[in-house]
């Protein structure tokens, strides 16, 4: 079996669909990331295909083809290719899951019911922190989402932002059109602090803000030159960086998923990018998606403004620019870059 990576364009099979068809006669079921229902309808009326066959959209939405009936395409929680459900089924227990339906594989444990009302108080307005609300509120809790930003979306932003991963934008797109529709009251800008939250006297508040970034031992590190990559994918320090096509290069320091989509990121804007990561080269983005990850390797290593240094650790930054790199062998370096962008 082939599984398509997140970064293959919707509909990719059915030119191929359309060929078998024309050489066969006979009816023809296409599928290869059919995602909604407009992309279904205009292959079938095109001539591609006679049916369509659905996968990972009907575990992100068991009623897609309910609301595609109903013309409600708007209300489909989409299938973003993400393959959780395709990473989490192949564990030890089997048990099927989706990173956008927190119900698939779940179905029959019924969701607590508010009888006597209540309130429930969500901190963080991140994916996590969103679905939780509408599965309170669709409980029958007075259910309100507080969220420290003033967007929502927290680290799906970040997620959707490097190349080929905007199908992210859609789950975030629907869970802001479901709130809007929903009675669940958001408060964004407002930071959750004990004494209000308990003067709202909750029977339960869920806790979706995410973690908290250890700082490095790394001299220098308060460098103006500084700049943390999620708040680079979260669109806050993208001003501060240099013009593309500068003569001095961008260091990334870190080599997890995060490292490599922000040095893929700055690539495709232009910016020439050194990748430092203290681990072995085979260890890039460990712990990404399998598919995605190899898909994702692929493209760094064919870019030619993307140049890696494995098994290295960054010791010193200095405010002219100077970084100080020492390799697990041979001596010390130092190179000089316009500036450090730490994705830890």
């Amino acid at each position: 079996k082939v599984i398509d990576p997140m970064s293959t364009p919707e509909g990719w099979r059915l030119p191929y669909a359309r060929r078998i068809r024309a050489a066969t006669g006979v009816p023809v079921i296409a599928v290869g990331q059919i995602r909604w229902p407009e992309t279904a309808e205009r292959a079938v009326r095109d001539g591609d295909t006679d049916l369509v066959a659905l996968g990972r959209p009907l575990l992100a939405d068991a009623e897609w083809a309910r609301k595609a009936r109903e013309g409600r395409s708007k209300d489909i929680r989409p299938c973003t290719s993400c393959n959780y459900c395709v990473t989490m089924g192949s564990g030890e227990d089997g048990r099927i899951g989706c990173a956008e339906n927190p119900r698939t594989g779940r179905e029959l444990q019924a969701l607590p019911h508010a009888a006597e009302g209540g309130r429930v108080v969500i901190v963080g307005g991140g994916p996590g922190g969103m679905a939780a609300a509408l599965l309170a509120q669709q409980a029958g809790f007075d259910t309100e989402l507080l969220e420290a930003r003033d967007t929502l979306g927290g680290g799906l932003v970040a997620s959707a932002a490097p190349p080929h991963k905007d199908k992210l934008q859609w789950y975030q797109n629907y869970l802001e059109r479901q709130l809007a529709a929903s009675a669940v009251t958001v408060r964004t800008g407002t930071r959750a602090e004990t004494g209000p939250l308990a003067g709202r006297h909750p029977r339960l508040v869920v806790l979706a803000h995410g973690g908290v970034t250890n700082r490095l031992p790394i001299e220098g590190l308060d460098a103006p030159l500084v700049l943390d990559a999620y708040d680079l994918l979260m669109g806050g320090a993208a001003p501060s960086l240099p013009p593309p096509g500068d003569a001095l290069p961008l260091l990334v320091y870190g080599g997890g998923e995060t490292g490599c989509e922000t040095a893929e990121y700055l690539a495709e804007r232009g910016h020439h990018v050194v990748l430092v990561t203290r681990s072995p080269a085979r260890q890039l983005a460990r712990a990404a998606e399998g598919i995605y990850r190899s898909v994702l390797l692929q493209r760094l290593r064919a870019n030619p403004l993307v140049s890696l240094r494995a098994e290295t650790q960054l010791m010193r930054i200095g405010e002219d620019g100077h970084v100080d790199l020492q390799p697990a062998e041979g001596p010390a370096e130092q190179v000089r870059v316009s500036r450090v962008l730490i994705a830890q």
